[in-house]
């Protein structure tokens, strides 16, 4: 999955068009000259939408005007990209994301007790997370990139692992005992990968309640919900899920098929497959 951006190739400038004679050759949808259908598949558009000056957001609005279908993976995002690049809503299309459930099946072993939290986007709210496990007695390993913890006051009992390894991550999934997905409210999902990817092995998530998440988990069945940027809250539900092992076990089974029934990879791709075949038809209509 690669980041949105602009792809002009072989296009015309602003304010300019086709001579009428390679118009109405298009016209025709005869190959070569019919030009094929676009799908763009965006992960982080949103965000750069709202970094972004005002002329580079006209030339986006210039280079997604000859977008057919636009896909995204929350429904709040919809607004924005409509707002923003002036694509018009039946372009849109909003698809849950999948992971590798069979890479991420449980295994079977026993937790080691410990707390863990992974990320490495911008959207993850670190100052919360950490403020909430210092009032806990309990191992904590963080798993972010470098530089992301700049400025922010790190417990003893926190081990810093740094960037790691696929295979490092899946072997730490297996032998957390909670996993902890703390994120700022965004206009598009944070956290995502790595909550579903943790519900697949089974794992009892505690997740920032935000608007994009929600179409992702289920407080107090799939996972624990607490507010945005609320330390205390998020302690009380990391100390709940460590404690009570009855309720580890139920969310953890629930997550799984939840998983298995709807973000699956094969899921996600087979419905992007879908939009793709409609792209043609509607570049022709």
């Amino acid at each position: 999955m690669t980041r949105s951006a602009p792809r002009i190739e072989n296009r015309l400038l602003p304010g300019t068009c086709p001579p009428a004679s390679s118009r109405s050759v298009r016209a025709l949808h005869i190959p070569p000259f019919r030009r094929p259908g676009y799908v763009i598949i965006s992960c982080w558009l949103v965000r750069d939408l709202q970094r972004i000056g005002r002329a580079r957001k006209l030339l986006y609005r210039f280079a997604y005007r000859s977008v057919d279908r636009l896909v995204y993976f929350s429904e709040n995002q919809a607004d924005v990209i409509a707002r923003e690049l002036r694509v018009p809503r039946d372009r849109l299309r909003n698809v849950h994301f999948g992971v590798d459930d069979e890479l991420f099946a449980p295994s079977g072993r026993p937790d080691e007790g410990f707390v863990l939290a992974v990320g490495r986007d911008a959207g993850r709210d670190w100052r919360t997370f950490l403020d909430a496990v210092r009032g806990l007695d309990t191992p904590v390993k963080l798993a972010c990139r470098d530089g992301a913890l700049a400025g922010l006051d790190v417990p003893d009992k926190v081990e810093v692992l740094g960037y790691v390894s696929r295979a490092d991550y899946r072997d730490l999934l297996d032998r957390a005992r909670v996993v902890v997905v703390a994120s700022e409210p965004r206009d598009y999902p944070t956290g995502q990968s790595v909550t579903l990817e943790a519900m697949a092995t089974a794992r009892c998530c505690v997740v920032t309640d935000t608007v994009a998440m929600s179409e992702y988990v289920r407080d107090g069945e799939t996972a624990l919900l607490v507010p945005p940027h609320d330390a205390p809250a998020l302690r009380a539900s990391i100390a709940r899920a460590l404690e009570d092992r009855a309720l580890r076990d139920r969310i953890g089974a629930a997550a799984r098929a939840d998983v298995e029934q709807k973000f699956t990879a094969r899921a996600m791709w087979a419905r992007i497959a879908e939009i793709a075949g409609e792209a043609p038809a509607a570049r022709r209509r």
